[in-house]
């Protein structure tokens, strides 16, 4: 058989059935394309290197194929053919961040020619000070702006306070879309900051309680001071903790989300309030509430630059896209907003490769003209 009778969709599913170990009988077709190109085995090889498996495959066994491609695109269940090589897709594209999978050029026009650069996100953001000062922190920043004393940047990425003997004057840090940065409050509290988001805090706490203010997503690292809670207060909750450490999601219009890895914590939602233990969540879409059981993973991976996804819609998808590339996502039709993904991938510098590989798991077509992206049925 000539490589060039290998469509995309056989070589994934050879590579994932590789991958589980159920080749079976397909091992001598696995080797012919193998053989027929040097580049192919290079690719294969590489895949099966231990360090790509521990970066980028830990989740594998967790998916079955089957089970997995009725997450991805529910309109085709009955479709079993095609099932059957988008689930594999799926697992080895998605789960494995692999950009470069099938080798050759992205199909024409997949992405639209545009002479507008969209480029990943940065660790930038903008402090404002209370007397309104304020200065552009993140690579390319205000070299020259004065900050307030017990005030230092750190690595472009970082703002750290430390406690002085100046009393406590309000301050506000503001992410734009495109961007992340870290804080370190005077207490030693760590709180990294995502794209899209604001938090004001004093230079330095004072009174009983260490109370900041945010909207969009943190999260917190708390240094536990007894008898000193630590609170975050929203529009729509506060949340009340001692030392812990959460990820708090509170953007506008969207279901607010409080995730717990270490610690306890107290949420007030309207007129209730609820605990929750770590590995629990609690969302709050300003008429009730509830709290599950979940893997924290898929809810923390952004801090690590990575995009994990289990079982989400389309439109949280290209959410998590449109904020962190700076872009402004329209999808054509609403039935594809109900398409799910499972997968895990790294936040690439190309946008090109993510929308490839979302393409590749879920037969969606992405155009993307100037900071514009449109979403359409393949």
């Amino acid at each position: 058989m000539e490589s060039d009778c290998f469509t995309r969709e056989r070589i994934v599913e050879l590579i994932a059935a590789a991958m589980k170990g159920e080749l079976g009988d397909r091992q001598e077709e696995l080797e012919r394309w193998l053989n027929a190109r040097e580049e192919n085995r290079k690719f294969f090889e590489a895949l099966r290197e231990e360090s790509f498996r521990r970066e980028n495959l830990l989740a594998y066994g967790r998916f079955d194929s089957r089970k997995d491609w009725r997450r991805v695109d529910p309109a085709r269940r009955a479709r079993r053919r095609v099932g059957r090589w988008a689930a594999a897709a799926a697992v080895v594209a998605v789960v494995a961040g692999a950009a470069w999978l099938i080798r050759g050029e992205p199909r024409e026009a997949r992405v639209m020619a545009t002479a507008t650069e969209v480029l990943p996100g940065t660790y930038k953001a903008r402090l404002i000070l209370e007397d309104g000062q304020s200065l552009v922190l993140g690579a390319g920043g205000d070299s020259t702006g004065m900050l307030p004393e017990g005030v230092t940047r750190e690595n472009d990425a970082r703002l750290l306070y430390r406690e002085t003997s100046e009393g406590a004057t309000w301050h506000a840090l503001e992410v734009p879309r495109g961007g992340e940065y870290r804080l370190e409050l005077s207490d030693g509290t760590l709180i990294t900051l995502n794209a899209d988001s604001r938090i004001r805090y004093p230079s330095r706490f004072e009174g009983e309680e260490r109370r900041v203010e945010l909207e969009g997503e943190a999260f917190f690292d708390v240094t536990r001071q007894e008898g000193r809670p630590f609170v975050v207060v929203n529009e729509r909750a506060r949340v009340r903790v001692l030392g812990t450490s959460f990820n708090l999601k509170a953007y506008p219009n969207e279901t607010l989300q409080a995730t717990l890895l270490a610690g306890r914590v107290t949420v007030d939602c309207g007129t209730e309030s609820v605990a929750i233990l770590p590995g629990e969540q609690l969302t709050w879409d300003g008429r009730g509430w509830s709290v599950r059981q979940v893997d924290v993973t898929p809810y923390i991976a952004w801090r690590e630059r990575r995009f994990v996804f289990n079982d989400e819609l389309l439109e949280e998808v290209l959410g998590k896209l449109e904020r962190w590339y700076d872009i402004n996502v329209y999808i054509r039709y609403p039935s594809l907003k109900e398409i799910r993904y499972t997968g895990n991938l790294p936040k690439y510098e190309d946008i090109d490769k993510v929308l490839h590989l979302l393409e590749l798991a879920a037969r969606v077509h992405f155009n993307l003209s100037g900071r514009t992206l449109f979403v359409e049925k393949e």
